[in-house]
């Protein structure tokens, strides 16, 4: 779940909890704003019905006046609530509500009296500055939520930067914020960063480049030298040594090409992917591929590059198979490569590493690319190259459920 997604249920679940304590609390300040005026009216409403039945007006207006109670013109209708009611010998007494206040009903042989607490007001000021102060609340929490989304915005295009960065576009900038924040300081670092790196990497590709290509001036030279020799033990000697030196001269450009180059991966069917390989060998015998595909699968690759590797496989295959038929099995699982060989004699990771010493870690005809490029290659994309030794037969398998394919 990414950061932003975090932050807007964080900002979620705080309105919803600020809008439950905002209605708990005004449900609960009114149970007892109700409470406390319900039991005050039904104590002064007997002070005020005795004075009415004792004739003593007068009295009863300046007492009414000692409480802060107020006669009013608000009558009982419709849209009133009665929240107490109690009939007496000569008349009844009611409490009921209007417009959120409270008022004192008397009704004495005919002689109707409305009162109200003026203090009702100040207690609902107080309410209402409750109210408002839950609603600045919810107010400045989506003030924070604003804020902190517009400051780790950039975040997003920080990952996607770096994703492509280490995918190969090593041009990859961010474009870097007037603020002067943490989440500034990154962006500019990482555009140094990407500055350097591409320019350590340029550095790099142009020395191999140009160092590859000044080798082969005096590979070629020594080249023509000996085929001007009479051959004898030490010219075919100094021949195989200058094959090598142009092979590894050739696997050098190779594994530089593959580093520095960015896939165009898209999506193909398993049989355009092996025609593709099978295109780019010269097999003389047709019968000794055995293919079998179970499963029509579809993988997500560059063409040019892993039918290459692919061909590569299969080649060494062919190549270095003691007898039989080289059989290529694909399925859902894995795309697997077997021919009938001895097992390897050291490990096989020691096969795919570069300038191996091994004849048959590279094809030193020069139309292979070596091990260490096909599994640059298959890693690219994601894949594993693996080998195992089964019943006389070496299996290489391209495997990667990471994707599916």
């Amino acid at each position: 779940m990414s950061i932003l997604n975090k932050i807007f249920i964080l900002f979620f679940i705080s309105i919803l909890l600020m809008l439950y304590l905002s209605n708990l609390t005004n449900t609960t300040v009114e149970a007892k704003i109700s409470s406390l005026y319900k039991e005050k009216y039904i104590r002064i409403s007997k002070e005020f019905f005795n004075l009415l039945a004792n004739a003593n007006f007068a009295k009863l207006q300046q007492r009414a006046k000692e409480l802060n109670f107020i006669e009013s013109d608000v009558s009982v209708s419709n849209n009133t609530k009665v929240v107490f009611e109690d009939i007496l010998s000569f008349g009844k007494i009611e409490i009921f509500k209007k417009n959120e206040f409270y008022y004192l009903y008397i009704d004495y042989l005919g002689d109707k009296f409305v009162f109200f607490d003026t203090g009702q007001k100040l207690d609902s000021k107080d309410k209402s500055t409750l109210n408002y102060l839950f609603y600045a609340d919810i107010f400045l929490i989506i003030i924070i939520f604003i804020f902190i989304i517009n400051s780790i915005r950039p975040l997003k295009k920080i990952a996607s930067a770096m994703e492509k960065f280490g995918k190969g576009d090593h041009s990859c900038r961010l474009r870097e914020l007037t603020t002067d924040d943490e989440i500034s300081k990154v962006i500019k670092e990482f555009n140094s960063m990407a500055e350097s790196i591409e320019s350590l990497l340029n550095s790099r590709e142009q020395l191999i480049r140009d160092v590859s290509h000044e080798l082969r001036t005096p590979i070629a030279r020594i080249k023509i030298a000996l085929d001007l020799q009479e051959e004898n033990q030490y010219t075919q000697i100094l021949k195989d040594a200058n094959n090598q030196l142009d092979a590894l001269t050739n696997e050098l450009l190779n594994i530089e090409k593959i580093t520095s180059y960015n896939l165009n991966i898209r999506k193909y069917d398993i049989e355009t992917i092996l025609a593709t390989s099978l295109s780019k060998m010269l097999i003389e015998d047709e019968s000794v591929l055995n293919i079998n595909i179970k499963e029509k699968v579809s993988l997500h690759v560059d063409l040019d590059y892993f039918s290459k590797a692919l061909k590569n496989l299969i080649d060494n295959a062919i190549k270095y198979r003691d007898s039989g038929t080289v059989t290529i099995t694909i399925n859902s699982k894995k795309i697997e490569i077997k021919n009938r060989s001895k097992p390897l004699e050291k490990n096989f990771d020691y096969y795919t590493e570069a300038f191996t010493q091994e004849d048959n870690s590279r094809n030193t005809k020069g139309y292979g690319i070596g091990l260490n490029i096909v599994k640059k290659i298959i890693e690219m994309h994601g894949f594993e190259l693996n080998y195992t030794y089964e019943d006389g037969y070496i299996c290489l398998s391209i495997t990667n459920w990471n994707k599916k394919i």
